[in-house]
């Protein structure tokens, strides 16, 4: 939710604040009463879809990530300096220049590169499985570097999924306030002016709480001289 919605959130409960306190002086018009539940369901929306927002944050996945990326490094090296030295041993080029990694092979590279290099050394640890016996490595160390690229794999793409989803309540959220807006403007803040003479603490109350943020950024279809027939 941004700065801007806060603030509007902020003003709609002021108001709802109000018209619970002075039901009394308005409970006999209906258009009113119904205007005012229209504005508690449009708050309790919002407040819901910026829960659903919040919920579907990409930092625990970013967190979550990280984690796997380091574990994922610490068991790549751990099989591939073992089949470095296997390759070394039996005079095989090609082997020893796959295996040829460190650190920094991992971490200066983009997620996904590495996840691809960790896969190229399980599947070399498979082929020589049985001779890596002797180098201290069996089949328990390979299918567990297996799983944690699995994990990662799963891992980077979840974030498009979550950054999807955010977008969609993002969107939700700014057609609720739209809504929530309308009936401020369009109904509240006309059907307010029944009781200027009536009821004129409760209206002054409505309109301190409406200035508690400025909302005069929604473009108004009234020009100026009506709207200063209006208030004369």
């Amino acid at each position: 939710m941004t700065d801007r919605q806060n603030s509007k959130l902020s003003m709609y409960q002021k108001v709802l604040n109000v018209c619970d306190d002075n039901i009394q002086e308005y409970a006999g018009v209906p258009a009113f009463v119904n205007a005012v539940n229209a504005l508690k369901n449009r708050v309790s929306d919002i407040q819901s879809a910026t829960q659903q927002q919040t919920e579907t944050s990409s930092k625990g996945v970013t967190k979550d990530k990280s984690l796997s990326v380091d574990r994922l490094v610490e068991l790549s090296l751990k099989i591939a300096d073992p089949l470095y030295v296997y390759a070394f041993d039996t005079t095989n080029n090609r082997l020893l220049e796959k295996v040829n990694v460190n650190k920094t092979s991992f971490y200066n590279v983009h997620d996904h590169a590495s996840l691809t290099l960790a896969k190229i050394i399980v599947a070399e640890a498979k082929t020589y499985s049985a001779a890596l016996n002797d180098y201290g490595i069996n089949n328990a160390d390979i299918m567990e570097l297996e799983s944690v690229a699995s994990q990662l794999e799963s891992l980077l793409n979840a974030p498009s999924g979550a950054i999807g989803e955010r977008k969609l309540y993002t969107s939700n959220l700014r057609e609720l306030f739209v809504a929530a807006d309308s009936i401020i403007y369009d109904k509240l803040d006309k059907l307010i002016r029944l009781f200027k003479s009536s009821s004129p603490e409760f209206f002054t109350l409505y309109h301190n709480a409406r200035n508690v943020v400025n909302t005069a950024a929604r473009k108004r279809k009234v020009n100026a001289a009506t709207e200063e027939n209006e208030d004369e």
